[in-house]
């Protein structure tokens, strides 16, 4: 039999777990250390379990929420058809609306910095996503090299939305290839 150490919990967790050990029939002590080689891994691997947990919420709420995977160069390719069939004006609106949808879930944070953590875990596609806050006004700023101008617009459209949804006034924004800058009042 190998050697053992005895590790302190506390009594919940020790509870919780426990019960998840007979829901699945197995001991605790083998329950245990599967989970303790899990998060070894993962945390000698150079990442963080809490972070890992933090993108698997985001992942599944994109899952649940109707996100959908799609190749980029294929987006792309809708998205300029599109415009040059004369509909980025509704294309515009639509994603605008969408990110007044998308704000609804969002507003349940605690903060400003809360939602847009999740949202740079939505936007896989995004090199840079960068939101920062100075004198009563932040600047969300995002880049990519692959996006498209018409991309580039439609999401300002929709991260103006969401800014708009979470009750922030929109003071400017400035967009170009692969390039988004929008500079919001933040008060309080």
């Amino acid at each position: 039999m190998p050697d053992r150490k005895m590790l302190a919990a506390r009594v919940d967790l020790a509870d919780r777990l426990k019960a998840l050990a007979d829901g699945r029939g197995v001991t605790v002590y083998s329950m245990l250390n599967d989970i303790l080689e899990s998060i070894l891994e993962i945390e000698e691997g150079g990442l963080s379990v809490r972070r890992l947990l933090d993108e698997y919420r985001s992942i599944d709420y994109g899952r649940r929420s109707g996100f959908t995977p799609i190749p980029e160069n294929l987006l792309y390719e809708l998205i300029d058809l599109c415009f040059e069939s004369g509909f980025s004006d509704r294309l515009r609106k639509s994603w605008f609306e969408t990110g007044l949808w998308i704000s609804k879930y969002l507003s349940a944070a605690s903060s400003i910095d809360e939602p847009i953590s999740v949202l740079s875990r939505l936007m896989w596609n995004i090199s840079e996503f960068k939101f920062e806050k100075r004198d009563g006004e932040a600047i969300l700023l995002c880049f990519s090299s692959r996006f498209t101008l018409n991309y580039s617009l439609l999401l300002e459209s929709l991260l103006r939305g969401i800014l708009v949804g979470l009750g922030f006034d929109k003071l400017d924004s400035e967009v170009d290839k692969g390039f988004i800058r929008i500079r919001i009042e933040v008060k309080g």
